[in-house]
């Protein structure tokens, strides 16, 4: 069967469409991923104070459930930010938070699965005295050496309050 001049075959200019919308497709489903994205100590700003990243015993991340990632120079930097914005739906509902393991220096864990020790010996970043420990026996120990108290993350959420953040 002959074709007419100037008129293209249709499965030709079907299969241009669909390669056409496969990389828009797989730009918003890598996009839209909710991975962790690993704090880059030195260089990465916190969202909330603004100022560099470094100390790799301390961090932590917001993200979105749209994949945005919000990170943070100490615990209660991301308490403080997440109480501010708390209401702004794209930016905490649905979101997951993690934070850095004290044990682990730069390995980030998902604060329900977390301990926070606050103590005096607790040197944070923005002085909120604050750790996290992916286990609980690392948080009794430390805290059996030096002091201070053990929460679980919906209880320091509930109950946190940083008098020396300046915020």
């Amino acid at each position: 069967m002959k074709e007419k001049p100037g008129k293209k075959p249709e499965g030709k200019s079907e299969m241009k469409k669909l390669l056409c919308t496969i990389p828009f497709i797989c730009f918003i489903f890598f996009s839209c991923s909710r991975e962790i994205v690993p704090i880059n100590f030195g260089k990465d700003i916190c969202e909330h104070c603004k100022m560099t990243i470094m100390d790799r015993k301390f961090g932590a991340e917001i993200i979105t459930k749209k994949g945005k990632t919000y990170k943070f120079d100490s615990i209660e930097c991301m308490l403080d930010y997440e109480k501010e914005n708390g209401s702004d739906p794209d930016k905490s509902e649905g979101a997951d938070f993690y934070t850095i393991d004290f044990s682990n220096p730069g390995e980030l864990i998902k604060t329900e699965k977390a301990y926070f020790v606050k103590s005096e010996s607790v040197k944070s970043p923005m002085s909120g005295n604050l750790a996290s420990y992916g286990k609980q026996s690392e948080a009794a120990e430390y805290v059996s050496k030096n002091s201070g108290e053990i929460y679980d993350w919906e209880t320091l959420f509930n109950n946190f309050e940083n008098k020396h953040s300046g915020n």
